[in-house]
């Protein structure tokens, strides 16, 4: 188990910190994905310089039990998605059924859980990796 969640902390800090996010995420609804959502890292840095501290704190717990439930998902065999795209289109075939805009959520950070016959749903602001699998658990049917 450990070699598992250090393998999804790895999947986390492997992802080009430098690199600008692409403009818009386009999915394929197809199946069940979650999307764990967040601002790039030098939007970040820059959260954290004029709000403090205690909001880099929100961000490294984000990331925590993201990683965390991630490691859950993956031994289900469930996709996970880690962006900080600005704009993230949910899409059947060629027609865009959902667009979600990062910019408008207010808690900064979020998860987007789909699944092809549920109405997307997005979870604003963080959770424990208790409350992600509960979710996660209604959504997928999981348990």
């Amino acid at each position: 188990m450990n070699l598992t969640i250090l393998l999804g902390f790895l999947l986390l800090l492997t992802q080009d910190e430098h690199q600008a996010p692409p403009a818009k995420l386009e999915i394929q609804v197809t199946g069940p994905r979650v999307i764990f959502i967040e601002p790039s890292s030098s939007e970040q840095d820059s959260i954290v310089r004029v709000s403090g501290a205690e909001t880099g704190e929100v961000f490294d717990d984000f990331a925590y039990n993201a990683g965390m439930a991630s490691v859950f998902l993956n031994t289900r065999k469930i996709p996970v998605q880690f962006t900080s795209s600005p704009i993230v289109l949910l899409k059947v075939g060629k027609t865009v059924v959902r667009q979600f805009d990062r910019r408008n959520i207010p808690e900064l950070v979020g998860v987007l859980l789909i699944n092809r016959n549920v109405q997307p749903r997005l979870m604003q602001g963080v959770a424990t990796e208790e409350e992600l699998i509960g979710e996660f658990g209604d959504v997928f049917h999981l348990r």
